[in-house]
């Protein structure tokens, strides 16, 4: 389930924006909310709405997961460039990295997942698992001025010092303009499937086919 989606300089979003899909404290409506009961659990709405003016940027909230969803899916071929479209009416900002960021529920286990790209690299990218004593680290990506990309890994349960050996090899063999998450997927590396499985098989964005009916009206949908 997504839980948060943030993004920021990518098409008409300057600076960064939010959504969430988080209870607020009222106990009305309590059909409408996702719990297990469980003390601190996190609370979810079973429905979002985004709603406003024409051109108040509803759809670009949508394509913004779109772009980060098919990064992730589909990839990059080599020496191909990012289709990255980023906040142009600012030149400072336009220079930038655009910033995507998930924060997800999958199989009782929750994340945060991540990514900075212009396009021709991506500059940074990240995996937490979110537990109650705080955030555990999977991964971080980090790729300097000079295009060298290091790879930190967290405390990961490897089975040999061989599998260790692949992911640390398969690190150092991503693309400057691939994501680790979708190499660790290419290079048949299972210890971030999940996260993969989610964005491939969990994540549904439906984009409406105009009708003279919706003319003038912005209207995406997103589904799980």
């Amino acid at each position: 389930m997504l839980i948060r989606f943030s993004v920021e300089n990518f098409l008409s979003f300057k600076d960064e924006v939010e959504f969430s899909m988080v209870a607020g404290r009222t106990r009305k409506h309590r059909d409408h909310i996702i719990t297990t009961g469980k003390r601190n659990d996190i609370r979810l709405l079973k429905t979002g709405v985004i709603y406003g003016a024409n051109a108040s940027g509803k759809s670009n909230l949508i394509k913004a997961m779109d772009f980060a969803q098919r990064l992730v899916v589909r990839g990059i071929s080599l020496n191909q460039s990012i289709p990255v479209d980023p906040y142009r009416l600012d030149r400072a900002i336009e220079k930038k990295p655009s910033k995507f960021e998930f924060e997800i529920k999958y199989k009782t286990k929750l994340y945060i997942y991540g990514f900075e790209v212009d396009s021709k690299q991506v500059h940074s990218e990240w995996l937490y698992e979110i537990r109650p004593a705080g955030k555990k680290m999977l991964f971080e990506r980090k790729t300097d001025m000079e295009g060298r990309t290091r790879v930190d890994l967290g405390n990961i349960s490897f089975t040999t010092e061989h599998n260790r050996e692949f992911l640390d090899f398969t690190a150092k063999g991503t693309l400057l303009n691939q994501l680790f998450l979708a190499k660790t997927m290419q290079n048949n590396i299972p210890y971030f499937a999940d996260i993969y499985e989610w964005f491939g098989e969990k994540l549904r964005l439906i984009f409406p086919n105009p009708s003279p009916r919706s003319a003038g009206v912005e209207t995406a949908y997103m589904t799980e």
